[in-house]
C-alpha cells in the first residue's frame, strides 16, 4: 500500500471493459469516507452509483426514452443524468471526503468538454490548489490517458493500472 499525501490525485487506467468500475465498486465498500460516482452496469444498463448515499440513478436509457438523450458510442444516456452526476460530484467536493472517485473522464469530457464537465475540471483544480485534504481518483481508459493528463494538468498524478491504493 502506498503512502497517501494530502490532495493526491490518482488516475485509474486500463483498457475499456476490463473491470475498472467493478474493481472500484469493491474497493469503495471498504472506504467509509469515500464519495463520488461510479457507473456500473446493472441489469445490462449503465447506471450512476452515488458512493456516499449508496443510491443508484438512471443513466443509460432505451431509444424510447422521452427525455433528451446523448449518444456515446453504442450507448444512449439521459442528458439530465449528467446534470445529476455533476451535482453529486459538487456535493461530494463540498464535504471534503477522504476519497473522491470520478468514473469516468471519457471522450465526451475530454474531446467535447461536455458530460461531467465542468465538474471534473473544477474538482481537479480544487485538489491541485490545496483546498482538499483527501485523495482524488479519476477513472480514464488507457487510450485517453495522455489526453486526460494534458487537459487537466495531471503530470504529477499517480497512474494505477492494477492495484488500487
Amino acid at each position: 500500500m502506498m503512502k497517501e499525501k494530502k490532495g493526491q490525485i490518482y488516475l485509474f487506467s486500463r483498457a475499456i471493459r476490463t473491470g475498472k468500475t467493478t474493481a472500484l465498486y469493491n474497493w469503495v465498500q471498504d472506504r467509509p469516507g469515500a464519495a463520488g460516482i461510479l457507473t456500473p452496469d446493472v441489469h445490462n444498463r449503465r447506471v450512476i452509483y452515488d458512493i456516499a448515499t449508496k443510491r443508484y440513478h438512471t443513466f443509460e436509457v432505451a431509444d424510447s426514452y422521452g427525455g433528451e438523450k446523448i449518444t456515446i458510442g453504442r450507448f444512449l444516456f439521459a442528458k439530465e443524468a449528467f446534470a445529476r452526476a455533476r451535482d453529486i460530484l459538487a456535493a461530494a467536493v463540498a464535504q471534503h471526503p477522504a476519497w473522491l472517485v470520478i468514473d469516468e473522464a471519457g471522450k465526451l469530457e475530454l474531446e467535447q468538454g461536455e458530460g461531467l464537465e465542468p465538474a471534473i475540471l473544477n474538482t481537479v483544480r480544487s485538489y491541485q490548489s490545496g483546498q482538499q485534504d483527501g485523495q482524488l481518483l479519476i477513472v480514464v481508459r488507457d487510450s485517453l490517458l495522455p489526453q486526460a493528463i494534458n487537459r487537466y494538468g495531471l503530470q504529477d498524478a499517480i497512474v494505477l493500472s492494477e492495484h488500487l491504493p
